[in-house]
């Protein structure tokens, strides 16, 4: 088996005390983005999304411009020139919003380099359940998009400069200022590598799992009554966020959305969302039935964490439509609800939200650049049409998750 594709190189690795101390990101609503992967049309519809929530939130009398964070891998499939200059002058050029922000997938620590690491290759870190020829292609598709990116050397140096990590605090929108705030710990991989696959949908402790690991009031065991792999996971993310100064994770990488919320013994609840992928389906096409919410099977998935003051989307959607102006009824009919959230009680609601992107459009403009027998066809293009085999809504959510 070939390292290339494989290894975690030390330069990716941290610690929760790094991000305990590293930038923090302030706003009353955020929509974090891990996994674009240079799609063109889930940009469009993303920054549609975020000037929606934006202009509806001033129409409410609400100050403030939601955050946009991308959490790495916002590059892959944009190996035109065209579509790799638009999407990192979007994310980390002039042309991005005042209150975007970016931090580094291994994508975007490879194509930054000035010649690909033979050893990292793609920097991935695929874990050995994954099949040596999705490794294979994967390096090969950072060759291609290296390619382009020598071309733009100065997008090359502000993606060599990009953080590994940062925390998101939620705060009050103004009117009650008093009140608490929250703060979340944004990471492209795990808690401890840009490349960790330790929060992955693989790795997470199933529903069922988790179900036996916690109390009737959603409180984790603090004996192995329940199930003991699962109560070891638990503890270990309780541990990192405690270390981090943070009531949980938003994360990505692993390209399967998974969410977990518990209580810990302490009382305090922690959340974990890791949104899969934000430029590509998520969730089974075929006939699953439980899969057909809100677009889900044909969407990319992104989190939205919001601080109370402002609200969960559902609650911005009725507050516009309360109103009957047509203004504020055009902007909330754009913001989809939710698949799935959690609440932190008076301080925060995370929401998994659909961005449902115009898919034929994002589909020919992949089979222009990757073509039939390219490794990105061969690896992608079937879960672009039909979503990942067998995984839907039910395998995604786990503990105080609804």
């Amino acid at each position: 088996m070939s390292a290339e594709g494989r290894s975690c190189p030390l330069s990716y690795r941290y610690t929760p005390a790094h991000i305990r101390e590293g930038h923090t990101v302030a706003a009353s609503s955020a929509y974090v983005v891990g996994g674009l992967y240079g799609n063109t049309e889930a940009l469009r519809t993303l920054l549609d999304l975020h000037a929606s929530e934006h202009r509806l939130l001033k129409e409410l009398g609400m100050d403030g411009e939601p955050a946009l964070i991308f959490s790495g891998d916002f590059n892959s499939f944009n190996a035109f020139d065209g579509d790799f200059q638009h999407v990192n002058e979007a994310v980390v050029g002039d042309g991005k919003g005042s209150n975007t922000w970016a931090t580094a997938g291994n994508v975007e620590v490879e194509i930054a380099k000035d010649t690909v690491d033979a050893d990292t290759g793609c920097g991935c870190a695929y874990p050995p359940y994954v099949d040596d020829g999705v490794v294979a292609r994967s390096n090969e598709i950072i060759r291609i998009l290296h390619q382009t990116a020598r071309r733009f050397s100065a997008i090359q140096q502000r993606l060599s400069q990009l953080p590994k990590h940062v925390r998101l605090t939620v705060e009050p929108c103004g009117r009650d200022p008093d009140a608490p705030s929250c703060t979340f710990a944004v990471v492209h991989g795990d808690t401890h590598s840009l490349a960790g696959w330790s929060l992955g949908a693989e790795e997470v402790p199933s529903a069922e799992v988790v179900r036996r690991c916690l109390s009737d009031d959603g409180a984790m065991c603090e004996n192995d009554s329940g199930d003991g792999c699962g109560v070891e996971f638990l503890r270990r993310f309780t541990a990192d966020c405690d270390a981090m100064g943070v009531s949980g994770v938003l994360s990505t990488h692993t390209c399967l959305p998974v969410a977990v919320a518990y209580k810990s013994s302490s009382g305090a609840m922690r959340v974990l969302f890791n949104n899969g992928s934000a430029g590509m389906p998520n969730f089974s096409l075929l006939p699953l039935g439980y899969t057909n919410k809100h677009q889900a099977p044909t969407a990319g998935v992104i989190t939205r964490v919001a601080h109370p003051s402002v609200g969960p989307t559902s609650l911005l959607r009725e507050k516009a439509l309360r109103m009957g102006r047509p203004s504020c009824v055009a902007l909330a009919r754009r913001l989809p609800l939710p698949l799935y959230s959690a609440l932190i009680p008076g301080r925060a609601v995370v929401e998994a939200i659909p961005l449902a992107y115009d898919r034929v459009a994002w589909l020919n403009r992949f089979l222009s650049c990757w073509p039939i027998g390219s490794p990105a066809h061969v690896s992608y293009f079937s879960r672009m049409v039909y979503g990942p085999k067998s995984y839907g809504l039910r395998e995604a959510v786990r503990g105080l998750v609804h």
